[in-house]
């Protein structure tokens, strides 16, 4: 599971890029679907508009086939003027926008999600262990959660029977729950570092805006002192 983690992680955020990318592409996929349908309305591809926004949809993944749905038409005065120049005009434009820059747009989204999740890999596996531990718990039955949770007081008797254990009887027990002790002192340290971090991030925000202040008020000074000197 933490090793297949990430890459399902990976997967969630690359989908969520795209749907939420898929809503801009659906407006554009729909204009030059129309658009076709207008200018080449009398070729199969074309003939309504569902079969419009299909052929749309498929030239935008990369089927442009341009010789027989766009070159031979004109060619065979299937298309007449004016329209054979706005089927040329507009499968350049089509050509330019869809899948050259939509898709370098969506592709380079993606990617910089992965980059995200990948440098922040550590916190992202953590996240995605709690997530599953919470859920099987919540699957438990109730009376197999109330039989195995600990309370907190539980705990703290438990850590001193172990502690009494460790110097007579050396159990398994003991070094169990010293393990789960250790666990919780060092997310409680990663807690601490991080609430350090969030404040230190604050106390910089708050210098830097007091130095954009300070930059602005000697903009305005300079500008009131250049302005008494030009009427010297």
């Amino acid at each position: 599971i933490p090793t297949f983690g990430i890459y399902v992680a990976m997967l969630q955020s690359v989908l969520l890029t795209v749907t939420k990318v898929g809503v801009m592409l659906l407006f554009l996929i729909i204009a030059f679907g129309l658009s076709f349908y207008i200018i080449l309305g009398h070729e199969k591809y074309f003939i309504t508009t569902g079969y419009s926004f299909m052929k749309a949809f498929d030239m935008f993944v990369g089927d442009l086939d341009y010789v027989e749905v766009f070159f031979e038409p004109i060619q065979k005065s299937r298309t007449l003027p004016p329209f054979d120049g706005l089927a040329f005009l507009a499968f350049c434009v089509f050509t330019m926008v869809m899948p050259i820059a939509a898709m370098n747009l969506m592709v380079g989204l993606a990617v910089g999600d992965i980059d995200k999740i990948e440098r922040n890999a550590i916190l992202s596996r953590l996240k995605i262990q709690i997530q599953f531990i919470d859920q099987v718990e919540n699957s438990l039955p109730y009376a197999l959660r109330k039989k195995f949770y600990i309370r907190t007081e539980e705990k703290r008797q438990l850590a001193l029977l172990t502690r009494i254990q460790k110097h007579f009887c050396h159990s398994e027990i003991s070094v169990e729950i010293e393990e789960s002790n250790t666990t919780d002192t060092q997310l409680h340290d990663m807690k601490e570092c991080l609430s350090d971090q969030d404040k230190r991030i604050e106390k910089i925000t708050i210098q830097m805006e007091n130095l954009m202040k300070i930059c602005s008020e000697l903009k305005v000074k300079t500008d009131q002192i250049s302005r008494k000197i030009d009427t010297f």
